[in-house]
């Protein structure tokens, strides 16, 4: 699997072998997004490890979706991605997290769900939380996901589903989405795994980045 070396500058990433060669050059370049020239040197001066400057650090790109109702274990999941590039930095590995939170909503040309899904599409990770429901834009970025993976071998497709006790007076009829989903999953000879809680959820997870973060 490619991995893109890129690095981080004011939020935005930027593709590292294009910066050395305008170094290499002695040019600069104007960034639009930034409204400002772009200071080649002192970017790539910027990290502190041998991978980094040199160019080899692969950015692993992971995708979280769930719906509203997991937010929290969506927000502890992003904290422990945090914690493990803490560890992983210095062995030449970045992992970059994207949420719909860090989307703008914005005018665009087209619908803000057709931006989240081409993330999507150049995700290494496809990683989604469930609980009692799944949501049609959560349903959506797991088709894109996993259509994707059938061409291109990429990205890996993960769905967690959290064991939870469930009041009876609160199920609507939101419990189908979440019972056909599992029927599709089935269907597709995906396999799903169940979580009990945010600690739960990271070690699996973390278990399962050991397993494949050589190959990446």
């Amino acid at each position: 699997m490619e991995v893109g070396q890129e690095v981080f500058y004011k939020d935005y990433w930027l593709d590292y072998i294009r910066l050395s060669k305008l170094e290499a050059r002695g040019r600069g370049e104007y960034h639009v997004d930034l409204d400002e020239d772009l200071p080649v040197t002192d970017i790539l001066n910027g990290y502190s490890t041998i991978h980094e400057r040199k160019g080899t650090l692969k950015v692993i790109k992971i995708f979280l979706a769930s719906s509203s109702e997991l937010k929290a274990d969506r927000e502890q999941f992003e904290i422990f991605i945090n914690r493990q590039n803490n560890q992983l930095i210095d062995t030449g590995v970045f992992l970059k997290l994207n949420l719909w939170e860090d989307f703008i909503d914005a005018m665009s040309q087209t619908r803000l769900q057709d931006e989240y899904n081409q993330v999507v599409r150049q995700c290494d990770i496809f990683v989604s939380l469930l609980c009692t429901k799944v949501g049609k834009y959560t349903a959506e970025e797991f088709e894109v996901a996993f259509g994707q993976f059938r061409k291109t071998g990429k990205p890996l497709v993960y769905t967690y589903f959290k064991n939870t006790p469930i009041n009876t007076e609160e199920i609507t009829d939101e419990i189908n989405s979440l019972l056909d989903f599992k029927k599709k999953l089935k269907t597709l000879n995906h396999f799903r795994t169940v979580y009990k809680n945010i600690e739960d959820l990271q070690l699996q997870f973390k278990n399962q980045l050991g397993k494949i973060l050589p190959d990446l």
